[in-house]
């Protein structure tokens, strides 16, 4: 009997050792099928390409693309330096009094001095003024509108003089007047008014080879059309600075030297006051950091062209 029940025993553990033994076959033959298969699948999908790197260019001129070398031009230039700008300012009334020139010639700027022909000491601030480098032009009194208020003086030139007479005094008053390259008005409300005037005045100063700057003492001067019909070398006044604040003279000449046609230079116009040498002695030295230089008036003059209505 215990026999028996040994040999149903070991037979049992026969049968679980073999159905195991199969379990394993049939385990591993399933895991490598499964692998081969996956292996065939990677085997048909084509290799993916590497994303192309890329290439950031050098920088090069916005507007053409090319570099410097390849469009063989230089870079656009820079602005041009304020230093270019120019303006001319020119000192009225000079003869009274010696001292005003001598404080004026000290602030060492290319003032033009316009010097009266009939005041005490004309000669000696021309000779002064010559010889310190700087323009000298003859301040020509001419006819005002009205003498209430300031006396034209002994040499000005009216209206209801000849021809020949208003050739004298000019004549006369150039002579008073040493080293004088040109010429401005003196008041001159009235005479400038009158074409046919001016015209003989400017042909006496063709002849000597001399400019003419219109102060502009009225809205009417014909001073440029008598300038264009003889030819004259022609400037016309801008600005006058007298009885200004420092801060509104430099602005206006500022605005000037930066609105105006390089061709034609603003003209300014001061006379010798305490006030007007003040605000010169503190102005300039701003205009000249800020790239704008004072020149002589000789250089603002030019023919009159009969097409230009840019300096009217």
């Amino acid at each position: 009997m215990g026999r028996r029940r040994g040999r149903k025993k070991g037979k049992a553990l026969a049968w679980i050792a073999f159905l195991a033994a199969v379990a394993a076959i049939v385990a591993i033959a399933y895991f490598l099928h499964h692998e081969r298969q996956r292996d065939t699948r990677r085997a048909q999908v084509p290799p993916r390409k590497a994303a192309p790197v890329k290439v950031i260019p050098k920088a090069v001129p916005a507007e053409t693309g090319k570099s410097r070398r390849e469009t063989g031009r230089a870079l656009p230039e820079p602005e041009r330096p304020a230093a270019s700008r120019r303006v001319v300012i020119i000192i009225d009334d000079i003869g009274h009094d010696l001292a005003p020139v001598r404080e004026l010639l000290s602030l060492k700027v290319p003032l033009t001095f316009a010097v009266l022909p009939d005041s005490a000491h004309s000669v000696q601030a021309a000779d002064l003024i010559h010889r310190e480098g700087r323009e000298v032009i003859l301040h020509l009194p001419l006819e005002p509108r009205s003498e209430t208020r300031a006396n034209p003086g002994t040499l000005v030139l009216r209206t209801n003089m000849k021809d020949d007479e208003i050739r004298n005094r000019l004549e006369q008053g150039m002579r008073r007047v040493p080293y004088a390259c040109g010429v401005n008005s003196h008041m001159g409300s009235l005479f400038t008014e009158h074409q046919d005037k001016m015209v003989v005045v400017l042909k006496v100063l063709r002849e000597k080879g001399i400019y003419f700057i219109d102060s502009r003492t009225s809205s009417r001067s014909s001073v440029r059309e008598a300038a264009r019909k003889t030819g004259i070398p022609f400037a016309k006044r801008d600005l006058f600075i007298d009885g200004r604040s420092d801060d509104d003279t430099l602005n206006q000449i500022r605005h000037l030297a930066e609105t105006t046609d390089s061709a034609q230079l603003p003209v300014i116009i001061g006379h010798p006051y305490p006030d007007t040498i003040r605000t010169l002695r503190h102005v300039l030295p701003l205009l000249q950091r800020q790239g704008i230089r004072v020149v002589s008036a000789s250089e603002a003059v030019r023919p009159v062209d009969s097409g230009d209505r840019a300096r009217r």
